[in-house]
């Protein structure tokens, strides 16, 4: 493993996972929360990790402004870009840079990006799409989360992102079972079972 992109990587869990078990591995956490950044970064200090870097924005479609939404105390998982109303106690509003991923990919010299985890409470079919041409050119596999309860009340579907996976070369299995959604049926039948998935290159 080369390269790992953390997308919506809040406090780093994943990241920490990856620089644990692959200390090789170069690894990219992109998160758009301040606070989770603060907490990102002592974890990458107190490890004194080489070749672990942090950006602070969110991914999206387009590139421009976002705006965040995420609990007060910055003790809620469900933070995120639409309002999936999971979030508990207080409200915050945090205006954030907004990129495509394809935008920071190039800014970054195109280079070759080996895995990708996507966990961005319901707006993981935003990034897929911003994220066309990285995709294309280096066939990375991607670990992302489908929640119907984030989906729903951002009036979206997991139909949208059974769909990207086929039309752009990839298959979608279910992270925990390793089967594959053949289906957007298929599909809503897996979500039960878990909400990781996992997209590999055909």
């Amino acid at each position: 493993l080369g390269l790992f992109y953390d997308i919506g990587a809040n406090y780093g869990i994943v990241s920490l996972a990856i620089a644990v078990a692959k200390p090789d591995c170069s690894i990219l956490s992109i998160e758009p929360s301040s606070l989770c950044i603060t907490g990102l970064c002592r974890t990458i200090c107190s490890l004194n990790r080489s070749r672990w870097e942090v950006v602070k924005c969110a991914l999206g479609t387009k590139d421009g402004e976002a705006v965040l939404i995420t609990s007060e105390d910055g003790q809620d998982a469900y933070g995120g870009l639409g309002n999936t109303r999971r979030i508990s106690g207080q409200v915050k509003h945090e205006n954030v840079a907004l990129k495509k991923l394809d935008s920071l990919w190039i800014e970054r010299g195109r280079e070759k990006v080996d895995l990708i985890k996507i966990d961005v409470e319901g707006m993981e079919i935003d990034v897929l799409k911003g994220g066309e041409h990285l995709l294309a050119s280096c066939r990375p596999y991607v670990l992302l989360e489908i929640s119907r309860c984030n989906l729903l009340p951002l009036e979206k579907s997991h139909v949208e992102i059974i769909q990207f996976a086929t039309d752009h070369g990839y298959r979608l299995l279910n992270a925990k079972t390793m089967e594959e959604a053949k289906s957007p049926d298929h599909l809503k039948h897996q979500m039960i079972i878990s909400e990781d998935f996992l997209m590999i290159p055909c």
